[in-house]
């Protein structure tokens, strides 16, 4: 079994792999003809900020960055 610091940083490489496709998914309908709806584009930038946002904890945990992972 992984330790919790390597498991920790598996997941971040899966959470940053999820968030790049969420943003070539944009990148792609910015690339069509803009008929996309407004609500899908910020879906999918809200969805894709929240990975970021779980991988960087992810990787604090890993690293002992935060305080609030010591104790």
């Amino acid at each position: 079994m992984p330790s919790p610091s390597a498991l920790a940083l598996e997941h971040r490489q899966r959470l940053l792999a999820l968030q790049s496709d969420l943003r070539d998914s944009l990148s792609a309908l910015d690339g069509a003809s803009g008929d996309a709806p407004l609500q899908l584009r910020a879906t999918i930038e809200t969805a894709a900020e929240a990975l970021g946002g779980l991988a960087n904890a992810f990787g604090d945990f890993a690293e002992g960055d935060e305080d609030a992972w010591e104790g």
